[in-house]
């Protein structure tokens, strides 16, 4: 088998084994439809060490409902797994920029959040081999930064919904090519 055979076969079993990573982005979600609510709630002070300390929530949730969704996201064999879980792990060093923000301007996390969150994910457009990670890649980096342009005072109101609704539109978008690819196998053996 050649090198592009095998790399082939590790883009298909790592897909197929975490389900394209999507119960990570359900609870990504789940989590941005909480904060939605948040300004209403809590006072504009916390709100961004709430959502900063609240994203670290979005993996652990992520692994339960990976077990729930009968997905492997840890997984160890696979050398692009690998490869994946280390881009998601970069997300730790965007906290001290998050802080930073957090104490310069707090209006503009949400768009820190939405850039360099939605960035980490075009890197599972090539692991995966899906169109999926392009779209919530380009839709929450645009539609954060859109928002925080021309609605900065209304950030945490209007960016935390347009993000759960892109990796919704993502987890559509998944699902289908994941039914896809079972219909193409179920094809190939008949």
């Amino acid at each position: 088998m050649n090198n592009n055979g095998l790399f082939m076969q590790l883009q298909e079993n790592v897909s197929r084994r975490a389900k394209k990573g999507y119960p990570i982005l359900l609870a990504g979600a789940l989590f941005f439809i909480l904060v939605t609510i948040l300004p209403y709630i809590i006072s504009k002070d916390m709100l961004p060490y709430v959502w900063i300390v609240g994203m670290g929530s979005i993996f652990p949730l992520g692994l339960l409902l990976a077990r729930i969704l009968q997905a492997e996201i840890t997984i160890t064999d696979n050398p692009l797994a690998i490869l994946g879980g280390l881009a998601g792990g970069v997300q730790v060093f965007y906290i001290p920029v998050f802080i930073i923000i957090a104490k310069l301007d707090p209006n503009w996390l949400p768009a820190a959040v939405g850039l360099l969150g939605g960035s980490h994910f075009l890197i599972y457009m090539w692991v995966y081999r899906s169109k999926a990670y392009l779209f919530i890649t380009i839709a929450t980096g645009v539609s954060s930064l859109f928002l925080s342009i021309f609605f900065l005072e209304m950030s945490y109101q209007l960016v935390a919904p347009a993000i759960a609704v892109v990796y919704g539109i993502g987890i559509v978008m998944i699902w289908s090519e994941l039914k896809q690819e079972v219909h193409t196998d179920t094809q190939q053996m008949m």
